[in-house]
């Protein structure tokens, strides 16, 4: 069985923390879903995913259908952010070499004669 750790860490996955980081900024699950264009329930379920995984509530709903970021959101919030950022850096460092490098390749020819003669 899983530890509470393993379920967290398989929460932290960039297309959730994606949902998490634009429901806070727009408290709407329906502007994040446009966002990230995928359907309301697809975010929606996404945000619960998350929740049960943290064992924290992480949006209220406020006046009308306003998603209101409890004060565990706002506290995670930053760290989100920064995590995102620091991965499109990193992705497009990998970009960035990948166009000034040579591919590396690695495999094995058609005629494998040479190995056993």
């Amino acid at each position: 069985m899983p530890s509470d750790e393993d379920a967290i860490r398989q929460q932290l996955r960039q297309r959730n923390l994606e949902a998490f980081r634009i429901v806070c900024e727009t408290g709407s699950v329906t502007r994040a879903a446009e966002r990230l264009k995928l359907s309301q329930p697809a975010v929606s379920q996404l945000i619960a995913r998350i929740e049960r995984s943290f064992g924290l509530r992480l949006f209220d709903r406020g006046l009308g259908r306003r998603l209101e970021a409890t004060p565990a959101a706002r506290a995670l919030y930053l760290d989100v952010c920064r995590t995102l950022d620091a991965m499109a850096r990193l992705e497009a460092a990998a970009v960035s070499l990948a166009k000034t490098r040579p591919a590396v390749k690695a495999g094995y020819g058609s005629d494998l004669s040479f190995y056993g003669d």
